[in-house]
């Protein structure tokens, strides 16, 4: 891993571990099984709703942590779900598997499409509209979002990418390579490519992008790259580059431009 990124890394753990104070929502229900018992990570969820109504839209929401750390639980989910729930839409959170704790590639997508497919069929049952789910995901998690959009028979409302990989075979530097060696169980680049969202095909249904222009993680060529791509072939795609944002900015819910980015997403998901 180069200088650049190695200093993205800890200013990213550093905006995650820094004290961002903001109105959290508690969540309705905590810890739900969302399928069978295993080793490694349980798979749970939360899921926060409005107080009032019915036939809410709602929003699966997969944190991120570079596929080896993370959870439901953490500072910028809550926030997100927070601001989403207040907005009107009920917010399913979900954990699942990550490396060195049970999950490869295989593993955290396989996660993640049970947990998609437990919330559709569920969400009625707490008063959500079944036709106007929605999935968003941070950097790893935006990732196994894409991954999941692009080879389910789901469709969804909407689809949120927040700085999430959609190459992996252009991935360069030591310990990036190391750890994507291991995500993937092999050192093929013809492997990594193949399993890129970039590559796949890729859905009919609204994505957008936010992403920002100083990443040093992944280089916000990636949600540029993808934009581009379906914009060629006629998808619907809108992207907004944050100049100045390193990854990982929605971190920090005190910065304009988390406020901002927000703002584009309510805007969107209507």
């Amino acid at each position: 891993m180069s200088a650049a990124r190695s200093g993205g890394l800890a200013h990213a753990l550093w905006t995650l571990a820094k004290p961002s104070p903001f109105d959290a929502v508690t969540p309705a229900v905590e810890g739900l099984a969302y399928g069978p018992t295993r080793k490694g990570i349980p798979p749970l969820c939360d899921i926060y709703l409005p107080r009032s109504g019915t036939n809410h839209p709602s929003v699966i929401l997969v944190h991120g942590g570079g596929f080896v750390i993370g959870s439901r639980q953490m500072k910028p989910v809550r926030y997100l779900a927070s601001r989403l729930c207040r907005e009107g839409y009920a917010v399913c959170t979900v954990d699942y598997r990550l490396l060195f704790r049970g999950g490869g590639i295989n593993e955290q997508s396989g996660d993640v499409d049970v947990a998609a497919t437990f919330w559709r069929g569920r969400c009625a049952s707490y008063g959500c509209d079944p036709n106007r789910i929605s999935m968003a995901g941070f950097s790893a998690g935006a990732t196994l979002t894409l991954l999941h959009a692009a080879t389910t028979s789901h469709t969804y409302h909407r689809l949120v990418s927040f700085y999430g990989a959609t190459a992996f075979h252009e991935v360069s530097g030591r310990r990036a390579e190391l750890l994507l060696r291991l995500f993937f169980g092999t050192a093929d680049r013809r492997v990594w490519r193949e399993r890129s969202p970039l590559t796949l095909s890729q859905p009919d249904v609204p994505l957008l992008l936010l992403h920002g222009a100083a990443d040093q993680m992944v280089p916000v060529r990636h949600s540029i790259e993808l934009h581009r791509f379906r914009e060629a072939a006629g998808l619907p795609s809108e992207l907004h580059v944050f100049e100045g944002m390193r990854h990982g900015w929605l971190n920090d819910a005190s910065l304009p431009e988390t406020e901002d980015a927000v703002q584009r997403l309510l805007a969107f998901l209507r």
